[in-house]
Parts: structure tokens; sequence; C-alpha cells
């Protein structure tokens, strides 16, 4: 006899012992082999959903039944942990927002069911955000000798360090400018890069403004 089909008949003995008729939003981790040999085909769908639920796609991640799986019909859904009202009570168990979905009802599905299911109905529509577009702390250098021909290689790799500049934006270290592509096309240096109207804006040797758009190409370097 195979020793590998013994030992999986064994182990899904063992699972139909203690299976349940909810989902988890945990997997097995033997769930992706199991799949394989017809885990999510031969067996009850309550089995599936306590063990393999994600993986079959009967189960979100969440804890919550797919279409195929039932839909929001989670009749079956019962407490595994008998101190669910204690926990609940005391340390806010269903609504505290540092326990993951899946871990709630995995271990207090009837408890924190309510909770859970007005969560995921009542969550307010996303608001425009206020965080500008424009972050000088993110800056990323991509430029390389090939786009800039004129400027000194050795020196494209020196990091745009967050330094306050006249203007309150950034500038480079040293004797280095702000590398860039102006809108002729053609390379350009500039002594500060601010933002400016959620806007990259680099600052020229004589003050002037230049919007750079959405343009990533410019670094540090070392123009003759």
């Amino acid at each position: 006899p195979d020793p590998t089909a013994m030992h999986t008949v064994i182990v899904f003995v063992t699972l139909i012992a203690s299976a349940a008729a909810q989902c988890t939003g945990n997997d097995h981790p033997n769930c992706n082999s199991w799949q394989r040999t017809g885990f999510c085909t031969n067996n009850g769908v309550e089995m599936v959903k306590k063990y393999c639920g994600v993986t079959c796609g009967l189960c979100t991640t969440d804890g919550f039944q797919t279409a195929l799986g039932g839909g929001s019909n989670l009749a079956g859904c019962v407490d595994t942990n008998a101190n669910c009202a204690s926990w609940q009570a005391k340390n806010q168990f269903c609504t505290n927002p540092a326990n993951s979905n899946a871990m709630k009802l995995q271990y207090c599905c009837k408890t924190c069911r309510p909770s859970v299911l007005g969560t995921k109905t009542t969550t307010a529509p996303p608001t425009t955000s206020t965080v500008t577009k424009c972050d000088n702390s993110k800056l990323k250098q991509e430029c390389d000798a090939a786009k800039f021909p004129t400027t000194d290689a050795k020196d494209l790799t020196t990091p745009i360090k967050p330094t306050a500049g006249t203007n309150g934006g950034l500038k480079c270290e040293g004797a280095q400018k702000f590398v860039y592509y102006g809108a002729d096309n053609k390379v350009s240096v500039g002594k500060e890069l601010i933002c400016e109207g959620n806007k990259l804006t680099v600052v020229a040797e004589d003050n002037s403004k230049k919007d750079l758009g959405t343009s990533t190409n410019v670094c540090c370097a070392t123009k003759p």
C-alpha cells in the first residue's frame, strides 16, 4: 500500500471528525496539494468550507461564503470557544480592529457575526484623499547616463537627501544640481525641487520655476 495515501486518509478522517458548517478564512496549509487530489470535489461542502474554503472557492479570506459557497447564508455559524461572550464583554473581541474577521468568525462566529456583517454593510464610501500627490520624501532616482549624456555618469547614483532648501524643498549635496528633461526635451539643471500646487516643480538657478509634470527622470548629478 502507498504510505502517502494512507497518511492522507488518516488526515481526512481526523478532519471529518471535527468539521463544522462555517467558513474560517484560514485554510489548512496542505489545501493546495489536497485540491490537486480532488479534495474540493470529493468531499462534503461543510468539510471543504471548514478546511479549504478559500482554496476551493467557497469562502473568502474574511470568513464569508462566496456565491458558490452559499452567499451570505451562515446558518451553521456557531461559537467554537466557550469564552466568546466574556471576551466580547471584557475586551470587545468582535469589534476590535486588531482582530481579523477571519479570526472572529473562526472562534466566535455566532457572537461576532452581527458586528462583522454590520461592518461589511455599513462601510462608508471612500472620501477624496487630502494627501498631496507630490511627496518630496519619496523621490526616486530613475535617470541614467544614456538619457542624460551630458551628466557625469559616476555621480548619477548619489541619493537625493531631504535637506531643506531656500524654498522649503529638496536640494542636492555639495556642488551637485538636479538634472532633468525640460519641456524642450533637452537636459536642464535646477537647484531645488519643491511641491507646488500638487505638482513636482524645479527651481532654476535664476529662481524661475518649472513644472516637471509627471516626469520622474530627475536626480542629483554633476553637469559639466
